[in-house]
């Protein structure tokens, strides 16, 4: 695909981050409401955690580098642009800090660059709202179904409005969503750890002590660590203040505050 074209670890990226969607969401939910909160507003906690990760992982998706393999070699006219007029949108980066466009050698330039960060708003507000619509959806049947079989458990959450969280989550992709995986893809992976991790391999390839330590094995293992590590924390920030809008915006209410 043209995702892993332009990041060989892709895919082993987006086992990662469905895993760390689950596990920094609930994380986020024992911060924002505590231990002693959790099975209270149990509800509230699977329908985040359910929600986060259909709408993590799209994020990570719609906005992840690319290259088009296909076109890396077409040939080029004797002013060099390409024989073939491309279509406005090949012209826009998915990700608006990548260095080239899908055929691995055009530059985007400023303005394409931010048309990256416009351009997929409306896939991730309809991501955002199926997400939020599957998530608080299938809570609120499951709410029913305890109500039928467990007539004498008494919830002490109240119900969400489902279209509301649903606008609530789509407008958070579509904003907050897009503009951290932009920063995590475009920015942060592969100038700060994958850049250093590239050079350490190719002092790799040289005789004598330094290129020694350079071919050790656990370099690796090492990189693999420092990416989970970062994606953790953009998946836990993220959580965070998809969890704090949505009790500021009382979306979400215990039934004593009613």
């Amino acid at each position: 695909s043209q995702r892993v074209a332009a990041d060989p670890n892709f895919l082993s990226k987006s086992i990662i981050e469905v895993i760390l969607a689950a596990t920094t969401q609930y994380m986020a939910e024992l911060s924002q409401r505590g231990w002693d909160r959790i099975i209270p507003e149990i509800d509230f906690v699977f329908a985040g955690i359910l929600t986060a990760v259909i709408g993590k992982y799209f994020s990570m998706w719609r906005v992840a580098k690319t290259i088009d393999v296909s076109k890396i070699n077409i040939p080029t006219d004797e002013e060099g642009g390409t024989q073939k007029e491309s279509n406005w949108r090949e012209k826009v980066p998915t990700n608006a800090f990548q260095r080239t466009l899908l055929d691995g050698h055009t530059r985007p330039t400023i303005s394409s660059r931010f048309l990256a960060f416009l351009v997929p708003m409306p896939q991730l507000f309809r991501a955002g709202v199926i997400a939020s619509t599957v998530g608080y959806g299938l809570t609120s049947t499951l709410i029913s179904l305890r109500s039928i079989y467990l007539p004498s458990y008494v919830a002490q959450t109240s119900p969400v409005s489902v279209p509301l969280a649903a606008l609530y989550t789509g407008v958070f992709m579509a904003l907050v969503s897009n503009i951290r995986y932009q920063l995590l893809q475009g920015v942060v992976e592969p100038c700060l750890i994958d850049v250093p991790f590239d050079k350490l391999a190719r002092l790799g390839e040289n005789d004598g002590f330094v290129g020694s330590i350079a071919r050790w094995g656990m370099w690796k293992s090492i990189k693999a660590s420092i990416i989970v590590g970062v994606r953790w924390g953009n998946g836990l920030l993220g959580s965070w203040i998809a969890i704090a809008g949505m009790r500021a915006l009382k979306l979400q209410k215990l039934a004593s505050q009613q």
